[in-house]
């Protein structure tokens, strides 16, 4: 590892001590709690979720962001909405960024990361929102930020199918919002980017509806992986959240759960794929993008000097033009 990265985990590490955060007991006995149950495991992601914002605060702490001379004020300047969009069994909110001008806009429908377990609400809005903010403003987009409902509460296939009904919601909604409904894209951080590359798999086969463009960030693309050679504390966080989201073994290697396994890749939307070089998760997500490229879809798969979370502020910026240069060069044309 670069030794100025490895530092910057280390520092990282040292200003958010990690102590026993507790899980959430991933399953119910039938004669069990559910209503102390949840209350629990809501507990517990507030807790982590806390983690995540102190970690954000220790890493721009010791790292602050590189600036990004065409950010300004209009980054902050769009309108944001809180909307609530129905799911099966419910509803989820979701924020959505509108830009100025006229459209017909392209959109990207975001996904969050978390480990499929946390990730929402403040985490969501502040983190997560910042990225897709920008976004907005600079590509002139619809930007959806979705809070999809999370397990253990809402195990497999619930979250991948609130994801898909995020993005029927905004097609079935383009006019509204002077979306073009041919140029909507999808992106998503970690677990995100799993639950991005499977809703491109269930648009495909239902048909509907049309997604131009993918952009994956460190998405963990196979669940199935034991990740037995990497250092204890990230396999272990691994494991527990696969327990968390998969209720079943033999689920694991569902494509929808782990896209790379998915038998026929043809015509998925063309993809952007950023990895780290020295995250536990590059391997699959690299297979992924060659695997898209060898079914004919055109895949791009970008290697930063990067762990799974910590990243230096010029990879940072880095990787952030890249991504939105892909999704800009994916959804500026009609047609």
């Amino acid at each position: 590892m670069d030794p100025a990265l490895e530092a910057l985990a280390e520092q990282v590490a040292r200003l958010v001590p990690r102590a026993d955060l507790g899980w959430p007991e991933p399953w119910l006995e039938p004669a069990a709690d559910r209503t102390g149950w949840a209350a629990r495991v809501a507990e517990l992601r507030a807790v982590h979720n806390q983690r995540v914002l102190d970690g954000a605060d220790a890493l721009a702490k010791a790292a602050p962001p590189a600036v990004d001379p065409a950010d300004g004020a209009e980054a902050t300047a769009a309108d944001v909405r809180e909307v609530t969009i129905e799911v099966a069994g419910g509803t989820i909110s979701a924020q959505l960024h509108l830009p100025r001008g006229n459209g017909p806009f392209p959109a990207v429908v975001h996904f969050h990361g978390g480990g499929f377990w946390t990730g929402d609400g403040a985490v969501l809005r502040r983190l997560d929102g910042a990225l897709c903010a920008r976004l907005s403003a600079r590509l002139t987009a619809v930007v959806v930020n979705v809070d999809y409902r999370l397990a253990p509460e809402h195990k497999f296939p619930q979250p991948v199918e609130d994801g898909y009904a995020a993005v029927r919601w905004l097609a079935g909604h383009a006019a509204e919002f002077g979306v073009d409904p041919g140029r909507i894209a999808v992106s998503g951080v970690s677990a995100g980017g799993t639950i991005a590359a499977a809703v491109c798999l269930l648009a495909r086969d239902r048909a509907a509806p049309s997604i131009r463009f993918q952009a994956l960030l460190a998405p963990a693309l196979d669940l199935s992986v034991h990740l037995q050679s990497e250092p204890g504390g990230f396999r272990d966080e691994f494991r527990r959240c696969i327990d968390l989201y998969v209720a079943l073994w033999q689920d694991r290697r569902d494509p929808l759960v782990s896209p790379v396994h998915a038998e026929d890749l043809s015509g998925l939307p063309d993809a952007f794929i950023g990895t780290g070089s020295h995250d536990p998760l590059r391997g699959p997500a690299e297979l992924y993008g060659l695997r898209l490229a060898r079914a004919g879809v055109a895949a791009t798969v970008r290697r930063y000097p990067a762990t799974h979370t910590v990243a230096l502020p010029e990879t940072q910026a880095a990787r952030t033009a890249d991504l939105f240069a892909a999704l800009d060069a994916a959804l500026r044309t009609t047609g």
